[in-house]
């Protein structure tokens, strides 16, 4: 079996196991029938949307700064 620049979709499920048991906070976005790096503009931008989401809520919303 060669390299692949795919993720195996049961190493994901792993991969989400180590957070939970970490309690790290994730969010999961699956696109299936799509490459590790898709070649879609549309996924793209939907994908880096979510990030900056993400990214909002749990870094630039600190407890200090929802009181405002």
């Amino acid at each position: 079996m060669g390299a692949t620049a795919n993720v195996a979709f049961q190493q994901m499920t792993g991969l989400v196991q180590l957070l939970r048991q970490r309690h790290v906070c994730y969010e999961l976005i699956v696109l299936p029938d799509d490459t590790h790096e898709s070649l879609l503009h549309s996924r793209w931008m939907y994908t880096l949307g979510r990030m900056e989401t993400f990214l909002h809520k749990f870094l630039w919303e600190t407890p200090a700064s929802r009181g405002r």
